[in-house]
């Protein structure tokens, strides 16, 4: 009777807020999505409501758009493109049900970032969804070091998902968006507490174990080293990161050297969480895909075959059921983002997302060199930005997160950037809005 109520009551405040302000109600799906296995969390995504939900406030923007100028950008073109390819790998897929499955999942992640890229038109509104993004991962990583230092749990056994590598890849993303809060800030404790927070999540990553994300934080650190090395708020951060490392560090050393145990490589296993089973998955993924470069094998699909190819076994042995029970997370995941795509879409799917990124860095680098920019407090974005989304594609090397609400946003951020500065310019020159930044 009580989660009923309870239910009943988040209903009828998420259907007045989807219809009295749809994109706040967007902003809080999206962070209802970044934190999947939270408590009342978890079982609001496990009922559907919140995709429920963000189909109701997308049919009611639909209906009547916010005002306001759509501003230019390619990538809204591109990631409808995306899905369409996997919709259409539906008809080869090999298990239709399992194909849906991998294109709800996919879809959902693209569809946030696509409709705030659409309708969201406010600096206010940008700015409050990169705050609330950095808060809720704020959050995680607070429960994640807890979980390390004080529970004794290893590779980030606690965290607002049940997967290391997706709280890791959170507290990844969330790093830039932090970064660009602290260094648009202004004087006082606000700006005080923001330098606080990039070096919170670099801790944060250390403690989820993850080798691919500390590697990924160390290029992102090296990249707004290059870019911002006449800040001292960087050379605070990068001073307050090395004392939190230092102080949390004995208790994180079995996370720490699993980032040097590199013999793994040279073993005949393939066991998904070990390095020797990443490089198998990785050798027989470009296997799979050189036996179906042109489309692949069906959206989700793709890994059947290359788990096929790792165990041995003729092709069309290996469904869903056997993978659920064969493979660490019942997905058989291939831990590459570009393999994923390339075994399941074929060379079409994998060179539109390259295509997505390179577009996402340019458009950057179009807003950066506009006469008139974003107002000051958003264009800390369009100038760190870039290195976050570089280190982003690196991380996606090592990792599946096509999925990823978070991953589309960053995406799709330069379109969001667009739509602002078509509604809100400033007459002002870059030097001078730059020079605050400075």
């Amino acid at each position: 009777m009580g989660e009923w109520l309870l239910f009943s009551a988040l209903g009828l405040v998420g259907l007045v807020l989807a219809i009295g302000w749809p994109i706040w109600a967007l902003i809080v799906i999206t962070a209802l999505q970044l934190m999947p296995n939270l408590g009342i969390v978890d079982q609001l995504t496990g009922l559907h409501l919140v995709a429920g939900y963000g189909a109701i406030v997308a049919l009611r923007l639909f209906i009547k758009p916010p005002p306001g100028k759509l501003g230019p950008s390619q990538l809204r073109l591109l990631a409808v493109l995306l899905i369409g390819l996997e919709v259409l790998s539906l008809a080869w897929a090999k298990e239709p049900l399992w194909a849906l499955d991998g294109l709800f999942k996919y879809g959902k992640g693209i569809g946030f970032g696509w409709l705030l890229s659409l309708f969201l038109r406010r600096g206010r509104e940008l700015t409050g969804l990169v705050y609330v993004t950095v808060a809720i991962a704020v959050l995680g990583t607070f429960i994640t070091i807890y979980g390390v230092v004080v529970l004794g749990m290893h590779e980030g056994g606690a965290g607002l998902s049940d997967n290391s590598n997706g709280n890791a890849f959170f507290f990844m993303l969330a790093l830039p968006l932090a970064y660009c809060l602290m260094r648009s800030a202004g004087d006082g404790w606000v700006r005080r507490l923001l330098v606080l927070v990039p070096p919170l999540l670099t801790v944060g990553i250390i403690a989820t174990g993850s080798r691919s994300t500390m590697l990924a934080a160390a290029l992102l650190w090296v990249l707004l080293l290059v870019k911002d090395r006449k800040s001292p708020a960087l050379y605070a951060a990068i001073a307050l990161g090395a004392a939190g490392v230092a102080i949390a560090l004995p208790f994180m050393q079995e996370n720490v050297e699993r980032l040097s145990n590199l013999r793994q490589l040279t073993e005949q296993r393939v066991e998904e969480g070990s390095l020797a089973g990443r490089k198998a998955l990785a050798v027989n993924g470009v296997l799979a895909f050189l036996e179906r470069p042109l489309w692949g094998y069906g959206v989700q699909s793709g890994r059947l075959r290359v788990a096929e190819l790792m165990y041995g076994l003729k092709k069309g042995t290996i469904n869903a059921r056997w993978l659920k029970s064969h493979t660490s997370g019942g997905r058989g995941d291939l831990h590459n983002s570009y393999l994923t795509l390339a075994v399941d879409v074929g060379f079409p799917g994998v060179a539109l997302f390259c295509v997505i990124g390179w577009i996402a860095l340019r458009e950057l680098r179009r807003l950066g060199r506009g006469a008139v920019l974003l107002p000051s407090d958003l264009t800390a974005l369009v100038r760190y930005l870039p290195a976050g989304v570089t280190a982003l594609l690196f991380l996606l090397l090592f990792m599946n997160q096509l999925h990823s609400p978070l991953l589309w946003l960053v995406l799709l951020m330069p379109a969001m950037l667009a739509n602002v500065l078509a509604n809100e310019p400033v007459a002002e020159p870059v030097e001078e809005v730059m020079g605050r930044v400075q």
